[in-house]
């Protein structure tokens, strides 16, 4: 039991060593909230330029129709002057006004069109704008991120090299558990017997069981979680 004492000193490091390596988690869930963000957006931004393309391609066409449709009147009313008949003047001013309401409405339709090209350019230049902003928010966290991670890493270091010191005063087979259990659970491998449970994953065992465990002779991982359980007892050495 008194070798193993060391595996409590071993815990406490791995609690640091993991403390070190999740302190920028919550600004690396930040960076991929703002990625996702930036992406939205520059879903919305292609879809924009989709629309603004689409609907200068109609503007093209409008003003094509209106041209010809100009044309036209312009020759309907030279017509209109040279008629012989009450007859054939009713039918061409019929024609005109068809030609001229055809007209109103592609030029009513061509103003529509721009005035919508016009917002979405805007809404365009908004999005462009967002991103520039959130790339550039998104750099400089990921700056205090490696500075960060930089800093830590001599720590992370030196703690691992003092836990391969205290686990050279520890029992080969508790070591080997040890390793195995942290080759599962990285800086979470160890954990104490709480009464009759795992004081982590709360697998419940027999009396008899925690009885032996207590004794400090023979060390199992955990049947639930598979940390290196250590005996109750070795808490208040």
């Amino acid at each position: 039991m008194e070798n193993l004492k060391y595996l409590k000193d071993v815990m406490s490091l791995d609690k640091v060593i993991l403390g070190l390596k999740q302190a920028n988690n919550e600004e690396l869930k930040r960076i991929e909230f703002l990625i996702k963000q930036k992406d939205k957006k520059e879903e919305e931004i292609a879809q924009l330029r989709n629309d603004i393309k689409q609907a200068k391609e109609q503007v093209t066409a409008s003003e094509k129709s209106i041209f010809e449709i100009e044309k036209k009147l312009e020759q309907s009313r030279a017509n209109l002057n040279a008629v012989t008949s009450q007859q054939q003047e009713e039918a061409l001013s019929v024609s005109i006004k068809k030609q001229e309401d055809e007209f109103e409405g592609l030029q009513d339709k061509t103003l529509e069109l721009l005035e919508m090209i016009e917002e979405k350019e805007a809404l365009q230049k908004e999005a462009i704008e967002f991103i520039t902003g959130i790339t550039n928010t998104i750099d400089e966290i990921q700056a205090e991120v490696d500075q960060g991670n930089k800093a830590n890493k001599s720590k992370v270091l030196s703690l691992e090299n003092q836990i391969e010191g205290l686990l050279s005063e520890v029992p080969p087979e508790a070591v080997k558990l040890y390793k195995m259990a942290a080759s599962k659970r990285a800086h979470d491998a160890c954990t104490f017997l709480i009464g009759q449970s795992c004081g982590s994953c709360k697998f419940t065992y027999a009396a008899g069981e925690v009885a032996t465990f207590n004794k400090g002779i023979d060390l199992i991982l955990c049947k639930g979680c598979q940390r290196l359980l250590l005996p109750a007892p070795l808490r208040d050495i």
